[in-house]
């Protein structure tokens, strides 16, 4: 079974807790995230938040189930995909270095055949990067 793999460490303008609120603040990632992905929050919140995100035929719910305010984030990712997700934000002279690695198991027979020749890993980090892009022009504003 191939699992969907993502990890990478983003530069992010602005202090680690800043950014850990924006990546906190569910009901706002239509502002930043890519167009592509539709975000549907469920339940708001810290630990049991829960989101539904949704691109094409992949429907994903994330439901976060720790977090160290300010530091880091864990989210189960179930649906189309199932795993863990880990988002770590540390001062790096300035700026705040995001740390995340992703570890997805496809659950359908679909997925489960394509994940062996599309590379959804690397879809999900340009997605990130993008993000964390348009994200990064608005840090400065966000109060």
């Amino acid at each position: 079974m191939a699992n969907v793999e993502a990890a990478e460490r983003i530069k992010v303008n602005g202090n680690p807790q800043k950014v850990y609120e924006a990546f906190m603040d569910f009901e706002n990632y239509k502002g930043w995230w890519p167009a592509k992905w539709e975000f549907t929050l469920i339940k708001g919140g810290n630990v049991g938040a829960e989101v539904m995100l949704v691109r094409g035929n992949i429907r994903l719910m994330l439901t976060v189930v720790d977090v160290r305010p300010g530091r880091e984030m864990q989210l189960l990712v179930e649906g189309d995909l199932h795993g863990r997700a880990t988002f770590k934000f540390e001062y790096q002279g300035g700026q705040t270095e995001l740390n995340y690695q992703m570890s997805l198991k496809p659950r359908s027979m679909s997925l489960l055949i394509l994940s062996n020749v599309v590379p959804y890993g690397k879809q999900l980090e340009k997605a990130i990067r993008d993000a964390v892009e348009t994200l990064n022009g608005q840090l400065p504003s966000r109060s």
